[in-house]
């Protein structure tokens, strides 16, 4: 029993660290890639109407960038994301709500993508 509680705090400290830019980068890309398609009406979850689904883009971007971290993180950071295109005025991804406490390197990261605080 002791070696499965160890396993299970190895499990947590890796979920649990620092995003590194590269990876908010690639994160940064799919938010991207969901508002493009978003403004087409292809994001959805009706695959029969040719709609791509967030989950769908979450799970890639988790198999392709991440495969550490939990869905619950990456959809977190996307609310991150959210939260410094709203400040900016810009349009965000409906359904990840604007979650503005964030570390420093993600928003000065946002803001190289989308632009200086107006």
């Amino acid at each position: 029993m002791r070696t499965h509680s160890l396993d299970l705090s190895r499990r947590d400290s890796q979920l649990r660290q620092n995003w590194g830019d590269v990876e908010t980068s690639a994160l940064i890309s799919t938010y991207e890639v969901m508002l493009a398609l978003q403004s087409t009406g292809q994001l959805g979850p009706a695959k029969s109407k040719g709609q791509t689904s967030k989950a769908a883009l979450v799970k890639l971007f988790m198999n392709e960038h991440a495969p550490e971290r939990s869905k619950g993180s990456i959809e977190t950071k996307l609310m991150n994301l959210s939260a410094v295109r709203d400040s900016l005025g810009l349009s965000i991804v409906k359904g990840y709500r604007p979650l503005p406490n964030m570390s420093t390197s993600c928003r000065q990261l946002a803001l190289q993508f989308w632009g200086p605080a107006k």
